[in-house]
């Protein structure tokens, strides 16, 4: 079983010509309206969103998914879990499962769309720009 999860996928696409730190400032505002959709109406605008951008990273659908792999028994056994212990459980399952899948593939899609050095050195430049600030 080959994981691609944390590889590169050359490509000419626009996500892959962005800066490392828009598309890490665009992951964090990502996770933060994944984590604020609570109902399944947001929930799906931000998975339509992410196709969206997996669809004009021109990524395989193949790679961004053999990124999943690595979590697919934790997100079985979460949807389980609130299935049976959690009021409503079918519905608070479908879209705590959604956020997780949501998650993995929006972090994959970053690092299979920029390469790891770009992303450390975006990361650099960015927590520069934050000492000039804090300091």
């Amino acid at each position: 079983m080959k994981v691609n999860l944390g590889r590169y996928f050359n490509a000419s696409s626009f996500l892959h010509r962005l800066d490392p730190r828009t598309k890490l400032t665009a992951l964090i505002v990502y996770i933060v309206s994944v984590f604020l959709a609570d109902g399944p109406v947001s929930c799906a605008v931000s998975f339509t969103v992410l196709c969206l951008l997996i669809w004009i990273s021109e990524v395989p659908l193949k790679f961004m998914l053999s990124g999943f792999r690595p979590v697919v028994f934790i997100v079985i056994s979460v949807f389980l879990i609130n299935i049976f212990f959690v009021k409503n459980g079918i519905i608070k399952a479908s879209l705590i499962t959604l956020r997780i899948i949501e998650l993995v593939l929006c972090s994959n899609l970053l690092t299979l769309t920029t390469k790891p050095k770009a992303i450390a050195g975006g990361i650099e430049k960015g927590l520069e720009g934050l000492a000039t600030y804090i300091m």
